[in-house]
């Protein structure tokens, strides 16, 4: 009754299916042989569907980036080289442990009380192996979620000739800021774009993107 009545993390997109090649970006551009692909996970249903969880509510906008290169030269993409901006205004890149941290596994936190309560007069007799196995189930779900959003990660790659590559990286929107409370009004995310520089072997065969996203609607979908 226990394990049946606890929360779990059940993403309904794993690492092949985001990973693999077959998604249809939100937006993409090429630049002299070389293509850049982004598609969005900060909107409710994209971000259930990956994390399981309303990331965005947290502050953290997750995207999924791929490069394919259809060039003759090996282009270096450091994690460092990704760069993401809301309104011009840089936003902080995030580990994915830190992403997910910040995003996921707080809705589990302090739940092994609220499913003692859900056992009703049970929860009485099994005290305190109710909070106990509670408490275990929810450090097992967290390491799950964490090793999810790590998995995903991009840390940064070697683009070879016809060998795309991609990841998920995970930006967080300042707490502190203006741009937060008009998104939470607006429930929206406006004038988002990527920048990302691919170096390649000599410094002429470097190439700039510079790539707007179109407003992300961050409002629940209509039942």
């Amino acid at each position: 009754m226990l394990v049946s009545g606890c929360a779990s993390f059940r993403p309904a997109l794993d690492q092949q299916a985001l990973l693999g090649g077959t998604r249809i970006p939100t937006t993409e551009q090429t630049i002299e042989g070389v293509t850049l692909s982004i598609e969005e996970f900060a909107t409710p249903p994209k971000s259930k569907l990956a994390f399981d969880s309303e990331v965005a509510s947290s502050g953290v906008v997750p995207l999924l980036i791929r490069i394919e290169n259809k060039t003759s030269s090996n282009l270096k993409i450091p994690s460092e080289a990704v760069k993401v901006y809301i309104e011009n205004q840089p936003l902080s890149r995030l580990t994915g442990a830190k992403a997910a941290t910040e995003a996921a596994t707080r809705e589990y936190v302090g739940k092994a009380v609220g499913w003692t309560v859900l056992a009703g007069p049970f929860a009485i007799l099994a005290w305190p192996g109710t909070i106990i196995g509670s408490a275990i189930h929810t450090r097992n779900v967290n390491s799950r979620i964490i090793q999810h959003f790590e998995t995903l990660e991009f840390t940064g790659s070697i683009a070879r000739p016809n060998q795309p590559v991609g990841g998920l990286v995970y930006y967080q929107i300042p707490a502190d800021t203006k741009l937060l409370q008009n998104i939470a009004e607006t429930k929206a995310i406006q004038n988002l774009r990527v920048e990302l520089t691919a170096t390649g072997e000599q410094e002429a065969q470097s190439v700039r993107f510079d790539v707007p996203l179109p407003s992300l609607n961050l409002l629940p979908p209509a039942n």
